[in-house]
């Protein structure tokens, strides 16, 4: 297995209450030992980093970046976990 997988995505988000689906578009780097990187380009920019702790969402003020966490909603800790075994083909 390779240690870095990226590529380019477009996610589809089909609601109900709208004709046509959410589209996003953007990039990702998947690291073994480090989690999954999602960077939103379109419709906004927005940087997400998912590992074993969880969600965070970069945030930037003037020159410098920190990471913030997303608050998890019920069981979002054990999804994370599930989401980063499926990609990166732990058994």
């Amino acid at each position: 297995k390779p240690a870095v997988v990226q590529g380019r995505f477009i996610q589809e988000k089909h609601l109900r209450a709208l004709p046509q689906p959410l589209l996003s578009k953007g990039r990702f780097v998947l690291a073994k030992d480090f989690g999954l990187l999602w960077l939103l380009e379109t419709p906004l920019k927005q940087d997400y980093r998912i590992n074993a702790t969880g969600i965070a969402r970069r945030e930037t003020v003037g020159d410098v970046s920190t990471w913030k966490p997303v608050p998890n909603k019920n069981a979002g800790a054990e999804q994370n976990r599930l989401f980063l075994a499926v990609l990166q083909g732990d058994r």
